[in-house]
């Protein structure tokens, strides 16, 4: 049966149809299989799939460059957009401290005209004192985290394509071992693979989340300091 998208469908049969016989499998998969699973834009992606196969490493993918960890889980590969996640997050904790580093003395007068407690006062100060002791270390550490950052997202930028092709074939593979009929076995890979926007929503409320805990982290620390 077809999908309920006739243009994923026409990509589909276009790509499995057009592309030259030699090539008619993908490290020992069949390209029927990796369309179907790939189903959005398999039009683009397969051409690259079959570079891969014959060696190829690097093709530039622009979204995976600007936005890592939402394309990873908009191609549902969720255990490589966690861990992008997390990475980046981690990164993020250098930068954090270098910021309230710097904004801290200015937002102690605030306080002071609002009325916080003395204790409250004592612990932000005390704490902005830690701080400035090691404003060299915090800027350097800023710095490399904010380089690292960039690499991370320009390797996955060059690499993105390829890492989705490995992820393919994995679940391709396993797929294509159940025993069912090849409708359903087309339907199957459809369902696991493609694209889900939902799954790119759920991605962003997760790493709201996942701030909003870091925050509320630093500032315990503050006030256990």
């Amino acid at each position: 049966p077809a999908s309920t998208n006739l243009g994923d469908d026409m990509q589909t049969l276009a790509a499995s149809r057009l592309l030259p016989r030699v090539d008619r499998t993908l490290d020992g998969e069949r390209l029927e299989d990796v369309a179907n699973f790939v189903e959005q834009n398999n039009l683009y992606y397969l051409p690259k799939f079959l570079r891969f196969s014959k060696g190829g490493r690097i093709s530039l993918n622009f979204p995976c460059l600007l936005f890592p960890q939402y394309y990873l889980a908009y191609r549902k590969m969720w255990a490589a957009a966690l861990i992008v996640m997390g990475i980046m997050l981690l990164l993020k904790i250098p930068q954090s401290l270098q910021q309230m580093q710097i904004l801290l003395p200015d937002y102690l007068p605030t306080l002071r005209q609002t009325g916080a407690p003395a204790e409250l006062l004592q612990t932000f100060q005390a704490f902005s004192s830690r701080l400035d002791a090691h404003e060299t270390l915090l800027y350097n550490a800023a710095m490399i985290s904010s380089y690292l950052e960039i690499i991370i997202s320009i390797l996955l930028g060059l690499f993105g394509n390829r890492l989705y092709y490995r992820f393919v074939l994995r679940k391709v593979h396993k797929l294509v071992q159940e025993d069912v009929s090849p409708d359903m076995k087309r339907r199957r890979l459809r369902q696991e693979g493609g694209v889900n926007g939902w799954f790119l929503v759920a991605m962003l409320g997760i790493q709201m989340g996942a701030s909003i805990i870091f925050s509320l982290i630093m500032m315990l620390v503050i006030l256990l300091s």
